[in-house]
């Protein structure tokens, strides 16, 4: 390639290189055959590079303001929270100016009021008025011995769980989910538990009552055959784990152990083992008093009463006699039989029972008392005197003492129409009659 490639024709102008601008060498060789021209003189350059700028600078300016002015006519495709374009503008991208738009609400979303209209202005859209709220379901509806979850609400999209009460279980599914055109799937079921029948147990009898199922909470009753007894709860019922609680009791052999009386004897009943409703009588030895029921009967419980005790017979030390004395007995303790004998003291005399014996009841009667014995007056001496005149016979009678009897005996009276007479007294409480009295007209006083 020669030298000259790079180098510049200059029309009109001359080779000298401090006349031509170096501003335009190529970036890449010059292809040969190739000119570039320049204006001959430097102010020639620039006068129809500054037109050509301005020409062009104006042209651009041009074509900008209308790209924008056909761009600010249109408006881009709208959206909004919770809704969408009416289905004639659904597929539609650019409006052009003053173009009006509809929105309807998305699914499951319901208008809450204002405009539902925009309009495009300038390539601007208008703001929207109209609201757009979840649509709500509405309570689902109740469940025999279940409930629902609302946790969640029951508005669109949300989800409810069904849950039974204890004793019930869940047939099917439990959930359902607020759709727009309400809940979707079915009403939750809660069916009863029911638990299998409980087994029977060795030497008892079938549970009571006897059933094929069993509903939660139905309770069953075990009972066993004669001569056993139950070990455990007698009832299960059935829970909502589907079996029956507690675990079933068992049958043992009834038995009952040998009873201990001391200080007593068995006089009825045969020796051990006690089986079921086998008895015992016990009786206390001589001296020993029973407490308790001497008779004993084996039952499904055990023994149908406690083992009686047979307490030796004491007796309280006997009471004072007042005026007495205690002439046979020792002193205490007194045992079964022991005795005591009284005796009153001279001028009384005993009421009662002077021995007593100490029984299994205590003693055998009442403690005795001493009484004093009531004294009896002597009557006056007696004077006999014989005279001339006819004698009259006097009967004296008993009377109460008065003042006007002048110290005579209660018991002394006389009557006038006997004289000289006598009269027989009652003995006294000693035993003694008074002496028989005669006595003269003289000397009495007539009653």
């Amino acid at each position: 390639m020669s030298k000259n490639a790079y180098r510049p024709f200059l029309q009109h102008g001359g080779n000298s290189r401090t006349r031509v601008r170096t501003d335009y060498r190529a970036s890449r060789p010059a292809i040969p055959g190739n000119r570039v021209f320049l204006c001959a003189t430097d102010k020639y350059v620039m006068q129809v590079l500054k037109v050509c700028c301005w020409t062009l600078k104006i042209w651009m300016i041009q074509l900008g303001l209308v790209v924008l002015i056909i761009e600010a006519q249109n408006c881009s495709k709208p959206a909004a929270s919770n809704m969408i374009l009416s289905d004639a503008f659904i597929n539609q991208q650019t409006f052009p100016d003053g173009k009006r738009v509809s929105f309807v609400c998305s699914t499951g979303y319901v208008s809450a009021g204002g405009s539902k209209s925009i309009t495009c202005t300038a390539g601007v859209w208008s703001k929207v008025i109209m609201k757009c709220e979840k649509k709500s379901c509405g309570p689902p509806g109740d469940i025999q011995n279940g409930n629902y979850d609302l946790s969640e609400g029951i508005e669109f999209g949300a989800t409810i769980y069904a849950t039974c009460n204890i004793g019930y279980t869940l047939v099917g599914r439990g959930d359902m989910t607020c759709m727009a055109q309400g809940w979707g799937g079915r009403t939750a079921v809660c069916e009863v538990v029911q638990c299998q029948p409980p087994p029977p147990i060795p030497n008892g009898e079938r549970p009571y009552p006897d059933e094929e199922t069993y509903n939660y909470q139905d309770v069953v009753q075990y009972t066993c055959k004669e001569g056993f007894t139950l070990n455990g709860s007698s009832s299960v019922s059935c829970k909502e784990n589907q079996k029956f609680e507690p675990s079933p009791p068992t049958c043992i052999e009834v038995s009952c152990p040998t009873p201990v009386v001391e200080n007593g004897v068995r006089v009825e009943g045969g020796p051990p083992p006690y089986k079921h409703m086998s008895y015992v009588t016990y009786s206390c030895n001589n001296g020993y008093k029973m407490n308790g029921d001497p008779r004993l009967t084996c039952t499904i419980n055990g023994w149908s009463a406690g083992f009686p005790t047979c307490k030796e017979v004491s007796c309280p030390p006997p009471a004072v006699v007042e005026h007495g004395v205690k002439v046979e007995g020792g002193p205490p303790p007194y045992k079964h039989m022991s005795s005591v004998t009284y005796s009153c003291n001279n001028g009384y005399k005993m009421n009662g029972n002077s021995r007593l014996t100490c029984t299994i009841n205590g003693w055998s009667d009442e403690f005795p008392t001493c009484e004093a014995i009531p004294t009896t007056p002597k009557p006056p001496p007696t004077t006999t005197t014989t005279t001339t005149s006819t004698p009259t016979t006097t009967q004296y009678t008993k009377r109460p003492q008065t003042k006007e009897s002048h110290g005579q005996p209660a018991w002394w009276t006389d009557n006038a129409s006997t004289r000289n007479a006598t009269d027989t007294f009652p003995r006294t409480s000693d035993g003694h009659q008074p002496p028989k009295v005669e006595r003269s007209e003289e000397n009495c006083t007539a009653g």
